[in-house]
């Protein structure tokens, strides 16, 4: 019975992120700017888990114009709505990178 339920809360969880992540696309479609768009990208790789593909399009969103303390703010944000495991993750990834940054001759800002 409860492995039963614990099926259900997970797809639950699932149906809340993809929604989430929708309309979250959906308000950003509207107002379509690289910027939005990079930081819709990486919310959907947090909630998703895809801490990979979030170290290559953290390098995308500073290239197109996000600075380090939106990223931090979208991070946060993140934590917020898909849990703090997934924002912690999303910093680790995201400290990386950064600190991958700092070692290149010309870091982004």
């Amino acid at each position: 019975m409860k492995a039963h339920r614990n099926t259900r809360i997970a797809r639950w969880r699932l149906s809340l992120v993809v929604v989430t992540v929708g309309a979250l696309a959906v308000a950003v479609a509207a107002v379509a700017s690289t910027t939005k768009s990079s930081a819709v990208t990486l919310t959907a790789l947090i909630a998703l888990g895809h801490h990979d593909e979030q170290a290559l399009h953290l390098r995308g969103a500073l290239r197109n114009g996000l600075t380090r303390e939106e990223i931090k703010e979208v991070l946060l944000q993140a934590a917020v709505y898909c849990g703090v495991p997934a924002g912690n993750a999303a910093f680790r990834v995201a400290q990386r990178v950064f600190d991958e940054l700092e070692q290149q001759p010309n870091p982004m800002t």
